[in-house]
């Protein structure tokens, strides 16, 4: 009688559910248990296909779903971490059909002879034929990693003959194609190009001309990161209809703001990184006679690190040219120097997140556009400080904080982070509309104390997850633990302010003379407000968040709280590395 196992009886979606947990290849950090390195030793997936035929189905198709493209193992790199898999070992055992993703490894003294370069891709051809299940290839261009070698021949044309170099990329580009025919996701990544001789420079030139060629027609979606888009690159890809463009590490060049007009009809997600303010107007205006050029399907638009001053001598749009946008995301300066695009924006936008200084506070202010209630269909909002360092202040900063919660009654998370609020009790508490929409608050580096925390979150009657930062209250300078007295003063004072829904705090500041203080106002914390489960003190900006959940514990046997069921029960952790 044939021996049945367990786990060969599980259904296929519980053992894909079981794979998802555990890493292809084993990572250089192992998993963090509430805050601490486990010890336990790491599995991968690769032991976990030997199980049995089923198991083997199931985990092949993730453990090959993708592979790397090199021709020297000492130069491997990894995109995200995702492979350490050679094509070769792929095609080896047969498997090539689970792929989905090729990362290509691109140096120039890969191409110093045709044999060198050409040969992997025809042996890769011939053993597997085209590799028709890849939809995603990454271009990784390393010019860098030669440069040494160059250099110490001193002559960059005594290592590669240049007639027989370019011959070598245009015979490259054949067979990459062949080998590579369903194109449809392109990432292209440069790395940093130190200083060389001037012939090194030409060879990079001639492979940064040669890397469009690579490029298939039928992208849908393209991401490039530190690339210089030159005119051939943009038109490689005129035949495209991209869908998603992701720019980064780019101040917006004429040939990146040509390569977003000529998609504007089927553009639906646009990532811009380091562009300037200008550059993102350029991408809306297109001159006098033919006025705004409108997207009519982008749906998302993510702006970081916007530079430069908007101005309204750089062409503003007349109309607006989002008119379906859900998504507009702007750390920085945001680029639009007239309302038009946030005032329709009332419409349609369901996530809101910009930096809103004092200017732009004011040209909107001019036209209503943040009036208590105007934005009815938002439902992510954030007026917040995620970007500059001169964070605003005063009431500069009371104004936003107000805004953004009144602005969108129907919102289920607001994030004000990184405000400098004064006299927060009486100026800003007093003109917060508190919905019964909230269910996330985010106040990173909007610094509270631990009454007005309390005011304030036990107004919103749904409020289930907040993001804290606290600090001493403003007339006690004891650096010691406080009494009993002193304790039971706070519960009295607060009593009022504890029918509060919040279940989960996460502590990203605490600004408190030791963590044993800390500690205190945590745990005084929850015997008022009575709704916390958990607290999480997190890692980012907390420089001993262990010491704080470790003086808890003492905090605890304190007689105020011994008999205090609830107090008791709150888990405290430490926030995990993996969560930010």
């Amino acid at each position: 009688m044939a021996y049945t196992s367990s786990a060969e009886t599980l259904p296929l979606h519980i053992i894909e559910g079981i794979a998802s947990y555990i890493p292809k290849t084993r990572s250089a950090r192992l998993p963090v248990v509430n805050g601490e390195d486990s010890s336990v030793k790491q599995k991968t997936l690769l032991p976990l296909m030997a199980v049995c035929k089923q198991w083997r189905f199931v985990i092949g198709s993730l453990f090959y779903k993708s592979a790397l493209l090199s021709y020297d193992s000492k130069k491997l790199w990894v995109h995200k971490h995702e492979s350490l898999i050679k094509l070769e070992d792929v095609i080896a055992t047969n498997s090539q059909h689970h792929l989905k993703k090729i990362q290509v490894y691109i140096s120039p003294e890969d191409f110093k002879t045709t044999n060198n370069s050409t040969s992997l891709l025809r042996e890769f051809l011939d053993k597997a034929g085209p590799l028709e299940r890849v939809r995603e290839v990454t271009l990784f261009f390393a010019p860098h990693n030669s440069i040494y070698r160059f250099q110490r021949n001193n002559d960059a044309e005594d290592v590669i003959d240049m007639d027989l170099f370019s011959a070598t990329l245009d015979e490259y580009a054949k067979l990459f194609h062949q080998l590579l025919p369903n194109q449809k996701i392109v990432n292209v990544y440069k790395t940093q190009q130190y200083r060389s001789s001037a012939k090194f420079v030409d060879i990079v030139k001639r492979m940064s001309d040669f890397m469009p060629q690579l490029l298939s027609s039928q992208v849908c979606h393209f991401f490039s990161m530190g690339i210089d888009l030159t005119k051939p690159f943009v038109d490689n890809l005129k035949g495209a209809s991209l869908r998603r463009i992701s720019i980064a590490k780019h101040k917006g060049t004429q040939q990146h703001i040509e390569l977003i007009r000529r998609n504007a009809q089927t553009l639906e997600v646009l990532h811009i990184k380091n562009a300037t303010t200008h550059a993102l107007v350029k991408m809306t205006y297109r001159g006098a006679k033919q006025g705004t050029l409108v997207y009519p399907r982008l749906r998302e638009l993510y702006i970081t690190s916007c530079s430069g001053y908007r101005s309204m001598k750089h062409n503003q749009p007349t109309c607006d040219p989002f008119p379906v946008l859900r998504v507009l995301d702007c750390q920085g300066n945001f680029p639009f120097a007239t309302p038009i695009v946030l005032d329709h924006g009332r419409n349609h936008l369901s996530v809101l997140r910009i930096d809103a200084d004092r200017h732009l506070l004011e040209i909107l202010g001019n036209s209503n556009v943040l009036e208590d209630g105007s934005f009815k269909y938002l439902n992510v909002i954030s007026l917040g400080w995620r970007h500059r360092v001169a964070s605003p202040r005063d009431d500069h900063a009371n104004q936003i904080f107000v805004k953004a919660i009144n602005m969108a009654p129907f919102a289920s998370t607001v994030e004000n982070c990184g405000l400098y609020v004064s006299d927060f009790e009486q100026s800003v508490l007093p003109k917060i509309n508190f919905s019964d929409h909230l269910r996330t608050l985010n106040l990173e580096g909007t610094v509270l104390t631990m009454k007005d925390t309390v005011k304030l979150l036990s107004k919103f009657k749904r409020l289930d997850n907040a993001s804290i930062s606290l600090k001493e209250e403003r007339t006690d300078n004891n650096i010691r633990m406080p009494t009993v007295e002193s304790l039971q003063e706070y519960q009295r004072e607060l009593k009022s302010y504890s029918s509060s829904n919040v279940g989960v705090l996460n502590i990203r500041h605490a600004h408190y003379k030791n963590s044993r203080r800390a500690a205190e106002f945590l745990v005084l914390m929850t015997s008022i407000m009575t709704s916390i489960r958990k607290i999480v003190v997190g890692r980012k900006n907390i420089s001993r968040p262990d010491s704080i959940v470790r003086r808890v514990s003492f905090v605890l046997r304190r007689p105020i709280y011994k008999t205090d069921d609830h107090v008791n029960s709150v888990e405290y952790k430490v926030e995990d590395y993996t969560c930010f």
